[in-house]
């Protein structure tokens, strides 16, 4: 398949019996953290930021693999139970392989408060905290449900930002692909036009693969518990794939930029936010 993110069903077990507690960690963080499934590991987000990303080993253990420069003199990495099973890898990456057993011990609480403090001192893109404020700001909704983030695939010609579902009627909803721009962002030029339009096109083309593999996601993540609503036990996806261009901010710059969007692109749907008092 083109696309396949979500769990076999040994991961799917183990995931419900050795991270149950991280399960509940995330369903009461508002949105801030999020696990996004990925075939045979997961992401572990805070604030569309990545925290962690965890392998299920076909030994039973777990690799967990963080930004070195999160983990570097943090709680859980001068902790004795992990220390000495910490070593640096290619990319920056700080590596630990974990038995079940110390899966809470190292993803406790202080933990990954720790690790939360950490990511905030950082400087990221503007763009990514908007993009997280647009996915947490639609939980709970039954016409719109965000499913994924950072989407690619094997053949896909780029990573679109958000994943979104849109309810067309009951237990059927549509595909929308978000691309979320600041309003002084160059490519409200044109660009982000012709990527959405590569990203409808990809989808259309490859679309038996992407509704399997999201009606999976969702099923899935329902089981977990991460979705509430819709309340829908499974979903029916169904063509035609939409796109839209959330812009937000510097208000000026975008309504010029994007009234060059529209006319050069009439088919592109555009939705712009601004700090007006």
């Amino acid at each position: 398949m083109t696309i396949a993110r979500w769990l076999n069903d040994d991961c799917m077990n183990r995931m419900t019996k050795d991270l149950r507690f991280l399960l509940k960690m995330i369903r009461a963080s508002d949105g801030e953290l999020e696990l996004a499934l990925r075939g045979k590991y997961f992401n572990l987000y805070y604030r569309g930021n990545s925290l962690a990303k965890v392998v299920f080993l076909a030994s039973g253990r777990y690799r967990v693999e963080i930004s070195s420069e999160f983990c570097r003199d943090s709680l859980a990495c001068t902790d004795p139970r992990f220390s000495a099973l910490a070593s640096e890898s290619v990319g920056n990456k700080t590596v630990l392989v974990l038995p079940p057993d110390l899966l809470h011990p190292f993803f406790q609480g202080k933990h990954l408060r720790d690790f939360r403090s950490r990511i905030k001192k950082r400087s990221y893109s503007e763009e990514i905290t908007y993009e997280q404020m647009v996915i947490t700001d639609n939980i709970g909704r039954d016409d719109l449900l965000i499913i994924d983030r950072q989407v690619t695939d094997s053949v896909c010609p780029g990573r679109m930002d958000v994943l979104a579902l849109r309810q067309v009627n009951g237990e059927q909803y549509r595909f929308l692909i978000l691309e979320v721009k600041l309003g002084n962002n160059p490519e409200l030029k044109g660009e982000v036009a012709e990527q959405l339009e590569r990203y409808v096109s990809h989808i259309n083309a490859h679309f038996d693969s992407y509704r399997d593999c999201y009606e999976r996601v969702y099923f899935q993540k329902k089981q977990l518990g991460l979705i509430d609503s819709p309340s829908h036990r499974a979903i029916e996806i169904v063509k035609d794939v939409e796109a839209r261009v959330v812009v937000i901010g510097y208000s000026g710059m975008a309504r010029s930029a994007t009234n060059h969007l529209v006319s050069a692109h009439p088919s592109v749907e555009v939705q712009q936010f601004s700090y007006l008092l």
